[in-house]
């Protein structure tokens, strides 16, 4: 099937997973208690009661629904890594409940998952269910055997994204910036929800009180602040702007800021490359087209962009970026090899690439908001100033 939206990478035989006797089993252990057993059934074209029977084969934990709510929000990225070889993307896209335009952005957005995942596409067939046969029920049941009786020991206590309420650890205090990720923040999108969930007031009251004054979470900078050239590509950014100056205004209460990681610019999908075609740079292996920054328009969107992301929220106490990493944002984020694809930046420094994208995010930053803070990750920088 093709797909206008999901990357075109390679397509390989998937893995084989010859410790299950057969793919069925093997996506019901890998999924249970994660997807609704109807859901399941469904997928495979069967009844819940098949699908009940073969997990009562392998000694699977009782079904428990109620654990299944919360994976394909806050754990879809479980789901579609462990179901990757298992499934095509037909049966992942029925299984999230997602459009392709949606696991298109999480593939790309959600920390460059698509890399993580290999930067490929097993071609997995479609999975139906078939009866087991005498020899294929044999082996379910040794896998009980082996296995299950310590899988339902353990999870009898099990809750899914039951974190630690409270951090205990109270510090003395600093003036030096102690920040980390917020123990019960999903990835993704968290700005789209309204009720600010993963940020309770409880949450930073604790972390203020061990000592904590920074949190990070990721950040989209064109979801925020919409290209002139494509406003399409920005949906819901005003509902995000809205829900990040709510949750700073909130958190600077209790002597918390709030840090955006951005990793920018960011690659245009197909869908809207066409409208940015005089701001190519270096070739892109996975699909997208790759922004060059030694093209002017693209650090002016930077700057004002963070000019106008600051503006809007004034407590936005800063960010923290990463500018060499696996995912395509200027022309010198990655190899020589794949700098040198871009007629402009092959002659230029790495060095100095990088240090134009930092100049603009920060000079943005200082226009609205001088006190806030701009933290450069130097993950790569090994390499500078010639690789």
């Amino acid at each position: 099937m093709a797909y206008e939206f999901l990357p075109p990478g390679p397509t390989p035989e998937p893995l084989s997973f010859t410790h299950f006797p057969d793919r069925v089993s093997c996506f019901i252990f890998r999924n249970w208690n994660m997807i609704p057993v109807a859901t399941m059934a469904k997928l495979l074209g069967t009844t819940s009661a098949k699908i009940l029977r073969i997990a009562k084969f392998m000694g699977l934990p009782k079904y428990e629904a109620g654990q299944t709510k919360f994976w394909k929000t806050r754990g879809y990225i479980s789901l579609i890594r462990q179901n990757w070889h298992l499934l095509p993307y037909e049966q992942i896209l029925e299984m999230l409940d997602m459009s392709e335009k949606e696991l298109a952005f999480c593939l790309k957005e959600d920390d460059f998952l698509y890399h993580k995942l290999g930067s490929l596409k097993p071609a997995a067939k479609v999975l139906k269910y078939e009866e087991p046969s005498e020899e294929t029920i044999a082996r379910l049941k040794e896998i009980k055997n082996e296995l299950c009786a310590d899988l339902v020991k353990e999870s009898k206590n099990f809750a899914p994204f039951d974190f630690k309420k409270c951090a205990r650890v109270a510090p003395a205090k600093t003036k030096n910036l102690r920040m980390i990720y917020p123990y019960s923040a999903s990835y993704g999108d968290p700005l789209m929800d309204d009720k600010l969930s993963d940020f309770s007031d409880e949450m930073l009251k604790d972390y203020a009180r061990a000592g904590i004054n920074g949190l990070w979470f990721q950040a989209v900078l064109y979801g925020l602040v919409p290209w002139d050239r494509a406003p399409e590509m920005s949906g819901d950014y005003e509902r995000r702007v809205k829900n990040l100056r709510r949750l700073t205004d909130r958190a600077a209460k209790h002597g918390v800021g709030i840090y955006l990681y951005f990793n920018e610019p960011r690659s245009i999908m197909l869908e809207w490359a066409d409208k940015f075609k005089d701001l190519e740079g270096a070739t892109d292996k996975e699909g997208t087209l790759c922004l060059c920054t030694s093209k002017k328009p693209v650090l002016d969107y930077l700057e004002n962009a963070m000019a106008t992301l600051f503006a809007q929220c004034p407590n936005l106490a800063g960010i923290f970026t990463i500018t060499r990493s696996e995912n395509t944002t200027n022309c010198a984020y990655s190899t020589d090899e794949h700098k040198n694809s871009c007629p402009i930046c092959k002659d230029r420094l790495t060095s100095d690439i990088i240090a134009e994208v930092l100049t603009a995010l920060a000079n943005g930053i200082g226009r609205s908001n001088p006190k806030a803070r701009v933290r450069p990750c130097s993950i790569w920088w090994m390499q500078l100033p010639h690789g």
